[in-house]
């Protein structure tokens, strides 16, 4: 299967001078392609705006890695944030997309969110879908990818994969 794995990562951990070269080093000892791996970096974290923290988000960035923003719009940021994580994955939290058919506000939120996100060349994605009709409006706004227990639960390893044989290719989270 050609499958695709993102990983949380800790913002804190950007400080690190040796971060991106001990990914680059699994990488390569798994023979697993750099382009399908996804850093997200939690926007709640506090992000050190340090020269080593660039770099790394750059080192991961030419190493071709793929960098999310994770939990956006519940953290520290502002837009600026957009300008130090050159992102190609923006997740809007859970919390927005729950009550989105409930709340015109946070309705407004989701839609603006994912056109910033395409408007900066990024993917959209939506955590916390939990039914079809909030998959639907989803849809109809132009998100790229959903994630949430309507689309699937965590299963172990060996059921993902039977899943995966079974399954048609999709862009579920």
């Amino acid at each position: 299967h050609d499958l695709a794995v993102s990983v949380n990562l800790s913002a804190s951990l950007l400080d690190h001078t040796d971060l991106a070269a001990t990914i680059e080093t699994m990488l390569r000892a798994y023979a697993f392609p750099a382009s399908s791996l996804t850093i997200e970096i939690t926007e709640t974290a506090q992000f050190e705006d340090s020269a080593q923290a660039i770099q790394t988000l750059a080192q991961l960035r030419q190493s071709g890695i793929r960098l999310s923003i994770d939990d956006y719009g519940t953290g520290q940021s502002n837009l600026e944030y957009f300008t130090r994580i050159e992102a190609h994955e923006i997740k809007i939290d859970k919390s927005f997309v729950k009550t989105m058919r409930e709340s015109q506000r946070n309705f407004e939120i989701v839609k603006s969110t994912i056109e910033l996100a395409h408007r900066l060349g990024a993917i959209a994605v939506a955590e916390g879908i939990e039914d079809e009709a909030t998959l639907k409006l989803l849809g109809n706004l132009g998100c790229d990818v959903g994630q949430g227990y309507h689309l699937g639960k965590p299963q172990l390893f060996f059921e993902i994969m039977a899943s995966l044989d079974s399954a048609p290719h999709s862009l579920i989270a």
